[in-house]
């Protein structure tokens, strides 16, 4: 068996590469048929079905052409953890897959120009090779923030 670190690490740079080649399938392959996924806008999404629906729209060009480049990686080995710092850009010259995925391409391309560029954070959950959690996160304007309990 290999460092458990490295191979974390080797794993999660897989799932970053699939994103990377556009290969939706590749990225659904590395998720854990349970996996839970939160969305940076708190949604939540359990098992491979649902994953899918949610990230397919990325996948289509809603958001133009996706790449996302490694800033840090920290790996906590013996929690199954991995920390992801990334840097996202979007590619708005490229086409979208539908006439509704085609007007918010348009929208994004009319603030943004031919292109943006955003960080965030992803924090991975990982067990026998598999991606079992995934939350990601976004430096942002404004917090996401909802009403207290009680």
């Amino acid at each position: 068996m290999g460092d458990p670190g490295h191979d974390l690490a080797a794993l999660v740079r897989r799932f970053n590469d699939a994103f990377n080649r556009v290969d939706l399938d590749a990225v659904i392959d590395l998720f854990a048929v349970d996996a839970i996924y939160v969305t940076l806008e708190g949604r939540v999404r359990r098992g491979r079905a649902a994953i899918r629906r949610e990230l397919a729209p990325q996948f289509r060009g809603v958001f133009g052409r996706l790449t996302f480049e490694e800033l840090d990686l920290a790996v906590d080995p013996t929690r199954g953890r991995v920390t992801l710092h990334w840097r996202c850009h979007h590619d708005l010259t490229a086409a979208a897959a539908g006439v509704g995925d085609e007007l918010r391409r348009r929208a994004w391309r009319a603030l943004y120009g031919r292109g943006a560029v955003w960080e965030g954070i992803d924090l991975l959950h990982l067990e026998g090779g598999m991606v079992v959690e995934k939350h990601t996160f976004t430096k942002a304007f404004l917090p996401r923030a909802r009403r207290a309990r009680g």
